[in-house]
């Protein structure tokens, strides 16, 4: 006898939704496929060109983003739109993750909708999307991906926690390698919510933080070793930048 599979009623107004918004964005964002790519991109596209030729980078973060944008090179050319591709992608992503996390909230079908609409037609978003940089790439819908996984393992009943909790240390070590600062921020925001509104859960995701953290420097220093890079020149940017912030700021 043949099963037929129905979609429920809830899953199919998140699919229809999710579409539209999709559709609206991109309806916003493929007429501005061609821009130029100038200024502060360049830097990006030059270390995806130095990857695919075998020779050394400058890193400010691990160059997840650079590894993609050099696959999009070898797979699709080395053009305006291709290389902003990547961004309408996790713009894409994005909107999903909006809707999960609007889920997570216990918004209205509505106030979900209104989510998706401000965010994919807000200008920022929109060209922040055709952006090649990180920030506006990779960074969002990673950092997004693991507040939802955090509510996630915040709500969840005892005998499933383990498993949000897995998840959540997963996604923290990808947003961390993804770019290792603004990450930090999503865990001190969720830290705080917790100690003012559930103190009981502070040590369980102190713990994930931990599994994160170790995640990422295990993952990090693996992928420095195959491409033959120094695991610690991230770090040593970020500590010379500091420094460098701090003179101006004495002589300020």
């Amino acid at each position: 006898m043949e099963t037929i599979h129905r979609v429920e009623p809830a899953t199919s107004s998140a699919l229809i939704a999710w579409l539209l918004a999709c559709a609206l964005f991109l309806a916003l964002v493929l007429p501005r496929l061609q821009q130029p790519v100038t200024d502060d991109e360049i830097y990006e596209v030059r270390n995806a060109e130095r990857l695919i030729a075998g020779e050394q980078i400058h890193l400010y973060v691990p160059p997840i983003y650079d590894l993609v944008l050099a696959g999009v090179i070898l797979a699709a050319g080395n053009s305006d739109a291709s290389l902003r591709l990547p961004g309408i992608a996790c713009a894409v992503m994005t909107l999903g993750m909006t809707w999960l996390l609007s889920l997570q909230l216990g918004l209205s079908l509505w106030q979900r909708l209104l989510c998706l609409v401000l965010l994919c037609t807000a200008p920022a978003f929109v060209q922040g999307a055709l952006l090649v940089h990180i920030d506006n790439t990779l960074l969002v819908p990673s950092c997004s991906a693991f507040v939802w996984a955090s509510l996630r393992w915040w709500r969840a009943p005892a005998h499933t926690r383990w498993f949000t909790g897995l998840l959540s240390c997963g996604l923290l070590a990808l947003a961390l390698l993804v770019k290792f600062s603004t990450p930090l921020m999503m865990v001190a925001g969720i830290g705080t919510a917790l100690l003012w509104r559930d103190r009981q859960r502070v040590v369980g995701f102190a713990w994930i933080v931990a599994g994160g953290m170790i995640g990422f420097a295990v993952i990090w220093w693996a992928l420095a070793y195959w491409l033959q890079l120094n695991p610690l020149e991230p770090f040593q940017f970020v500590l010379e930048r500091a420094d460098r912030q701090r003179g101006s700021w004495v002589t300020w």
